[in-house]
């Protein structure tokens, strides 16, 4: 069997397992309410914090919808165009019951665009770092989307380790799995601290070692890309990254409904650095956005 399908069989168990979705009353009332918001949703996904600490009423759940085409998911055609050209929109959802109310944000994107997104050929990794880690399918609307999805995970560990491949320093699983996610979270404004891929590690060591661990020996014997030429893309991934993600910060103005104060939220809990935000800047997100970034970077809220 070529190293790739061996690959690909041992690395799919792991998947399937990670792809259960927990029995959460909470998971499937956000789901449920995602899901009615736009028509020919193919399937939900459920990862972070919540998946693996479940959801409670301080926190907020992370989840994908996959739709089958944008301007069928959307009754807005501007939000449909911004979604095709600027993949995902982001969300804000409530969902409860007489007892207790929960939130999430979600993100919607076209199966055709994750797949092709999460391919070696995808230069920026919003998609595949994503994927690369554990994810549930919370809903899928038939067998071969839960399949499609399943490869989709699969494709994305394998870009993920394979870019961190050329520039890793030791050919370890716990060092490729930390040298990716170091890469990857250098792409975009994060408020994590450098510690986080070693946070992430931890939350389920054994199985970053083993898949790790099947990678590299998926690769052994295999030409590899010079290590020049990884940390040229690497570089080119940092200059379009930090650009796109102010641009995404800035669509999800218009369609995150409380999103600063999600925002600032999310800084604090992640940095120690407390936004108070004003009432103009809840309610112009975008004009106060680039002086309060800029006010954040220099505190060392933003990296």
């Amino acid at each position: 069997m070529p190293h790739g399908e061996a690959h690909t069989s041992l690395l799919r168990p792991i998947l399937e397992r990670e792809a259960e979705a927990p029995d959460s009353e909470a998971l499937r009332l956000l789901v449920e309410k995602a899901r009615s918001r736009h028509p020919g949703a193919m399937a939900v996904l459920f990862y972070g914090s919540c998946l693996r600490d479940g959801i409670t009423e301080d926190r907020m759940a992370d989840l994908y919808v996959i739709v089958r085409r944008y301007r069928e998911a959307h009754r807005n055609p501007i939000s449909a165009l911004f979604n095709a050209l600027l993949p995902p929109n982001v969300y804000y959802l409530e969902a409860g019951n007489a007892a207790q109310t929960f939130r999430a944000k979600y993100a919607v994107v076209s199966m055709n665009q994750l797949h092709s997104r999460v391919k070696g050929s995808a230069l920026h990794p919003y998609f595949w770092a994503r994927f690369s880690q554990p994810t549930a399918i919370a809903w899928h609307d038939s067998d071969d989307t839960r399949d499609t999805c399943l490869k989709i995970f699969e494709r994305a560990q394998q870009t993920m380790l394979a870019a961190a491949l050329p520039t890793v320093l030791a050919e370890t699983s716990d060092q490729i799995w930390l040298h990716a996610l170091k890469q990857t979270y250098a792409t975009e404004l994060r408020a994590e601290n450098a510690l986080r891929g070693a946070d992430i590690l931890a939350t389920d060591p054994e199985r970053y070692r083993l898949t790790g661990e099947l990678f590299l020996k998926s690769v052994e014997g295999l030409w590899r890309k010079p290590v020049w030429f990884g940390r040229s893309l690497w570089w080119m991934r940092r200059a379009i990254g930090k650009p796109l993600s102010v641009l995404r910060l800035m669509k999800a103005a218009f369609t995150f409904a409380g999103g600063a104060t999600y925002l600032a939220w999310k800084v604090e809990r992640h940095s120690g650095v407390r936004i108070p935000l004003t009432e103009w800047q809840k309610r112009h997100p975008i004009l106060a956005g680039i002086p309060l970034a800029v006010k954040l970077y220099r505190q060392g809220a933003l990296r």
